[in-house]
């Protein structure tokens, strides 16, 4: 097994799921930067955090950096004092080059859909998580987490009623700040206060970079923006909206979506005209109640039209949609984040619905183009493992072809048996060439260097046990590794950069 650990260890990842890094306001102090690592490798907030020191994958991740950064003792206060004596450069090119990331593919979303802006606003809560992976409430990042899910503390848009999808019940003038999206200043959080860096300020840490669309952050600079007319309709929206992913951004070679944490999982891509139009007008009313104007979109007719529309999109320029399934900080309902819950979307990204179902004939001609899905079949990555929901995952992409899956964030959340348990699920039924490896790294370079050397090491685990186990041969489990790694993700992304070759020759697909 040690050819199988030597190339493991030494395969590139290509991470393909990732999220911005931030920087510190100055001062940066020990305990600033302590709580912000902090919020990076736990998804607890508040008094939950207070105990997720006491949890495996922190402990473990705290020992790790200690030896990476030479800390003087293993603890998270000594980790962030190595940390300023090697200074954040120094810090991100050594914690980087051991990751050996030949690229990454972020999601920059959590700035409120301003990419590659120098014009950063300092923004109050943790230095991490997803908002996912430390993320919520003031949060930063899918940082093992993505922090997608803090957006901008505006309000929501769903009217003051629970949401037919199964989300999180939200009233009006609800300004909870959910995900750190691009927060404007505010009371010192945990991890004080902190901006986020540019897309194209990470093109010194891999030799490829490239940007995630997130659904919800640009529907909602539209719906913030002006309108033609004075006001937004679904005519107006939906061409601003598709003019702005059609063609798309230059860049820019997937979209996401958070629907998980916004409405649940349960998207309905029959949603009617009328339905969004009445989405559209709750939508506008949450934003006139804010002062300046904001919006936290939660709506799930709105949010299932701008699936629904990227999917065609994504279609017709095959690039893939990322979909964040399972876990995530507190605010996400869990059991609406079932992967089995995207099972009408499945069968209507696929065409499996007939054609007088998809309520087009309900469109007017007029706004037929601009409304109407048109076409499917388009990549679908389910992400974050899926976890809990691995097995159900791992099922979806044995049945669905257009179904891929991506084995990050457990890396570094969970314990090192919990992980790997996670990752042979994952395999079990779906085609191994569907399956990738992510970090969902946010806000400092040391998440990803932990999910990076954690995600290698369950990997050999894993495919050890699988050949042990006489289901595979060692030249296989050196494909599937291969895959994992680098080039599934180089195919189905379609990046302009070199496959990976293994001792037993290229991958097969």
């Amino acid at each position: 097994m040690e050819q199988l650990r030597a190339f493991i260890d030494t395969c590139p990842l290509l991470d393909h799921h990732c999220h911005c890094l931030m920087e510190l306001e100055p001062p940066v102090t020990v305990t600033s930067l302590s709580d912000a690592l902090l919020g990076t490798l736990t998804e607890a907030h508040g008094k939950a955090r207070e105990h997720a020191v006491h949890s495996i994958a922190v402990k473990r991740s705290i020992r790790e950096l200690a030896a990476a950064l030479s800390a003087d003792a293993m603890s998270l206060e000594a980790v962030a004092a190595a940390r300023l004596r090697l200074g954040d450069a120094a810090a991100n090119q050594k914690l980087f080059g051991a990751a050996r990331i030949s690229a990454l593919l972020i999601d920059d979303g959590l700035r409120g859909g301003v990419a590659n802006s120098a014009d950063w606003n300092w923004g109050a809560g943790s230095g991490g998580g997803e908002g996912e992976g430390g993320r919520g409430e003031g949060g930063a990042g899918e940082g093992g987490g993505s922090m997608d899910e803090q957006q901008q503390g505006g309000t929501s848009s769903g009217g003051g009623t629970k949401n037919r999808r199964g989300g999180r019940k939200t009233g009006e003038g609800d300004e909870k700040q959910e995900r750190g999206d691009e927060q404007q200043g505010g009371e010192q959080g945990e991890g004080g206060r902190w901006r986020w860096r540019g897309v194209a300020w990470h093109e010194g840490l891999a030799p490829v970079v490239r940007r995630v669309l997130r659904l919800e952050t640009l529907a909602e600079d539209i719906l913030v923006g002006p309108a033609p007319g004075g006001t937004w309709t679904l005519g107006s929206f939906s061409k601003r909206f598709h003019d702005a992913i059609d063609p798309p951004p230059p860049g820019v070679v997937a979209f996401k979506t958070i629907a998980a944490y916004r409405c649940g999982l349960s998207i309905d891509p029959l949603v009617t005209p009328a339905e969004v139009e009445l989405g559209i007008q709750a939508a506008l009313a949450s934003v006139a109640r804010t002062s300046p104007p904001s919006l936290r979109l939660s709506d799930p007719r709105v949010i299932s039209f701008c699936i629904a529309s990227a999917l065609a999109v994504a279609a017709k320029h095959q690039m893939p949609l990322q979909i964040h399934c399972g876990f995530g900080d507190r605010d996400l309902d869990l059991a609406a984040a079932n992967p089995l819950c995207l099972r009408p979307l499945l069968e209507f990204n696929e065409g499996l619905v007939e054609e007088e179902q998809r309520g087009e004939a309900q469109l007017g001609q007029a706004d037929r183009e601009v409304c109407s899905p048109g076409s499917y079949a388009a990549p679908i990555v389910l992400l974050h493992s899926c976890y809990p929901f691995t097995r159900e995952a791992s099922y979806l992409a044995s049945v669905y072809s257009t179904v891929h899956l991506d084995c990050g964030l457990v890396f570094s959340k969970l314990s090192l048996l919990g992980t790997k348990a996670a990752l042979v699920d994952l395999l079990d039924l779906a085609p191994l060439n569907k399956v990738m490896m992510s970090t969902d790294a946010v806000g400092f370079a040391e998440p990803y260097y932990l999910s990076a050397m954690w995600g290698r090491r369950i990997l050999f685990l894993a495919l050890s046990s699988i050949v042990q186990g006489g289901d595979l041969t060692l030249p296989e489990a050196l494909h599937v590794a291969c895959g994992l790694l680098h080039n599934n993700a180089l195919r189905l992304y379609r990046l302009n950069m070199p496959s990976v070759r293994h001792p037993s020759g290229p991958i097969t697909t």
